[in-house]
């Protein structure tokens, strides 16, 4: 068993013992019980998230205290350097002064399907939020004081290629058979070809 096959039995035993055994045979159980404690489940599951990103934000400030590059703990998080950092710098641990005074604040966009996910993410983008992580079904937006914009494109077509020489940059994550791209709404004339 594996350290994150240990911790994630730990995590389902303690949402578990969080929440009261149901017996299903007990004739006096009806469905709005059951729904009730999954929904509680679901919120358990929400505070674990909160918690869960307040831990890895001391443990991504102890690395940093201690000499570790952006680039290097974006490797571990499964993202950019770029994208670590706006998700988790904060004032005072970085050796060189930081231009954020306080971590970002973290947005999360679900649920959104292939259908709306474009449509969302251009009007969040008119207002400066952008994704620095796409999940099944989500996007996590982090918001600063430029417009952004994003593109969504097949993974290993022409596109996919193209768009970091042209300023994008890809979002970590994503789910087959696509890959996103954000970055500012260019200051310039834009680009005759919309994507």
């Amino acid at each position: 068993m594996t350290d994150s096959d240990a911790i994630t039995a730990q995590l389902r035993e303690l949402i578990a013992r969080a929440l009261p055994e149901l017996d299903d045979d007990d004739p006096g159980l009806g469905p709005e019980a059951l729904r009730e404690q999954s929904l509680r489940a679901v919120e358990l599951c929400l505070t674990m998230r909160s918690s869960l990103r307040e831990v890895t934000q001391a443990a991504v400030d102890g690395a940093r205290r201690n000499g570790a590059s952006w680039a290097a703990i974006g490797q571990i998080l499964g993202s950019s350097r770029q994208a670590a950092q706006q998700m988790y710098g904060s004032a005072g641990v970085d050796a060189a002064p930081s231009a954020v005074d306080a971590a970002p604040v973290v947005r999360t966009l679900y649920p959104v399907t292939a259908f709306d996910e474009m449509g969302k993410l251009a009007k969040l983008g008119a207002d400066g939020w952008h994704a620095i992580r796409v999940g099944l079904q989500s996007h996590e937006l982090v918001q600063d004081t430029r417009p952004w914009e994003h593109v969504r494109v097949l993974q290993g077509g022409r596109k996919s290629t193209r768009l970091p020489i042209e300023g994008w940059t890809e979002v970590p994550g994503g789910t087959f058979p696509w890959v996103y791209f954000t970055r500012p709404v260019p200051s310039g004339p834009r680009d005759s070809a919309r994507r």
